[in-house]
């Protein structure tokens, strides 16, 4: 999975312009219309929000055009557009395509939205082979470690996948998605002397963030048990705490932490939450979660710093 770190944004306007990058490592957003895009030295990302950022039509190209892309240090970021992957360019995919006459590489949808636009971009070059996932973002991530880790992103709409350990993640703008793919990526064990290891989402959003718990089986709010999920107040009411109250084999229980008062404001809506029969599913979207009241959380200091991928 393709990700960059980016110190100078670089945007464009609705006209045509040519954007130039610097030494360092640019984020370059072109915006509407025909773009000439240079990275310059540099891991560079060209970043593309929307389809008119770079399309053709039957006839006609409004496609930009990235002059030095280097597919070894490069990024072409498009996970707003919601494609899936590369492949043929039908069914959500981009296909790659080169032109040797006119000796330049496209990136391309062949599906027209209503407007009878498709995504296109063009590259300098032949990049047949060179153009992959590890160059071309479909989905912005932020991975953290084994340890504890502080996850910070941008204002950009970021996937966090903190792992384990106790970690801190702050989304900082945008629409995110904070994942958790295994019990222990968050939870507690009361038989433990210590036994918080719940990951804090210092910023939570409702209304642009959410929670996938769609891998550990949840399947919507209410009780905590049967494969639900409870909303609980802390005391002072400062955390909201997401959690199951049913127990692995190890004592382990899953649990996260919000910071500030959530409580009548968290929906179905801001999870992601395991398939089920309709009739299930239905059950656990109308679920509401109660309120409730717990002993104040004693914190553990001294965490271990790990830089986000911004």
């Amino acid at each position: 999975m393709a990700t960059a770190t980016a110190a100078n944004r670089i945007e464009g306007t609705d006209g045509k312009d040519v954007l130039v990058g610097t030494s360092g490592n640019d984020l370059i957003i072109g915006g509407a219309s025909a773009d000439k895009l240079t990275g310059g030295a540099g891991a560079d990302t060209f970043r593309f929000t929307d389809i008119s950022d770079s399309y053709r039509t039957a006839t006609k190209s409004f496609a930009d055009l990235i002059t030095d892309f280097d597919p070894g240090q490069d990024t072409v970021d498009i996970a707003d557009l919601g494609f899936k992957g590369l492949g043929n360019g039908l069914d959500g995919t981009l296909a790659v395509r080169y032109n040797a006459e006119t000796d330049r590489t496209y990136l391309k949808s062949f599906e027209a939205d209503a407007d009878g636009n498709r995504f296109e971009i063009g590259f300098e070059g032949n990049l047949l082979g060179a153009l992959n996932e590890s160059n071309v973002l479909f989905e912005r991530l932020i991975l953290g470690t084994d340890g504890n880790d502080r996850l910070t992103g941008t204002d950009a709409n970021e996937t966090f996948v903190g792992g384990l350990g106790r970690d801190v993640l702050t989304g900082n703008g945008g629409a995110n998605v904070f994942r958790y793919d295994d019990l222990l990526d968050s939870y507690r064990n009361y038989s433990q002397a210590d036994g918080n290891h719940g990951d804090r989402i210092k910023d939570f959003n409702v209304s642009a963030d959410r929670i996938d718990v769609s891998a550990l089986g949840f399947t919507g709010l209410g009780s905590g048990h049967d494969n639900t999920l409870d909303i609980v107040l802390n005391e002072s009411g400062t955390r909201t705490y997401v959690k199951s109250r049913d127990l692995d084999a190890d004592g382990n229980r899953f649990e996260i932490a919000l910071h500030g008062d959530f409580i009548g404001q968290l929906s179905a809506n801001n999870f992601v939450f395991a398939s089920t029969s309709s009739t299930q599913s239905e059950a656990g979207n109308a679920a509401t979660a109660q309120a409730a009241v717990v002993a104040p959380e004693i914190e553990v200091v001294g965490l271990a710093h790990h830089e986000a991928i911004a």
